[in-house]
């Protein structure tokens, strides 16, 4: 299995929507931080969350800068979706395909190479400890809740992705269990 690697985020200030430089020198997020963003509607917390997962380079509405390890992110973190060590898990998350639970898990196993007998179940197990309402593998995608689909897919990064990095918008709206979901790191093997 592979081993996760821990990457250091380092967001520079860009300018806020009347053009003002924000009010931080660096914000520095290292391994095993948790970070909430807190303030009023429309005051941003989603373009920085979004700047993040894009990891912008002064090319968003905001020019932040973000940093991977000190340095301008490689090519292959921002492009390549294997590689990619950044989940984005937002409060608005739909599913089109219409497949059951464990097809759809089993489509992004195989998509990252990842061979291992128990996954599917390890996922689901960990997925309903998030959620009040347990999900079954055999549950269509389409008609599982919005706690369970979002409970569902944070457990999918955590261990099928093995995505070191969990940007989740507004994590207590969908009935997830935010204390797990935040202790959920200390599951994976």
């Amino acid at each position: 299995m592979q081993q996760i690697q821990a990457y250091e985020l380092t967001i520079l200030p860009g300018k806020n929507r009347a053009g003002e430089k924000e009010g931080f020198d660096r914000i520095e997020i290292r391994p095993g931080d948790t970070l909430s963003i807190v303030g009023p509607t429309g005051s941003g917390k989603s373009a920085f969350i979004n700047d993040i997962e894009v990891f912008a380079q002064e090319d968003t509405a905001t020019g932040r800068r973000i940093l991977v390890n000190g340095k301008e992110p490689p090519e292959e973190l921002v492009r390549d979706p294997a590689k990619k060590p950044i989940a984005l898990i937002t409060q608005n998350t739909r599913v089109i395909a219409d497949l059951d639970v464990a097809r759809f898990l089993d489509l992004h196993i195989h998509a990252r190479g990842t061979a291992d007998e128990g996954l599917v179940a390890r996922t689901l197990a960990l997925a309903n400890e998030f959620t009040g309402e347990k999900i079954d593998t055999s549950m269509r995608m389409t008609g599982l809740s919005g706690g369970q689909t979002r409970s569902l897919l944070i457990a999918d990064a955590v261990l099928i992705g093995r995505t070191p990095i969990l940007l989740l918008d507004e994590v207590e709206n969908a009935g997830i269990n935010k204390e797990r979901v935040i202790a959920c790191p200390a599951k994976i093997p």
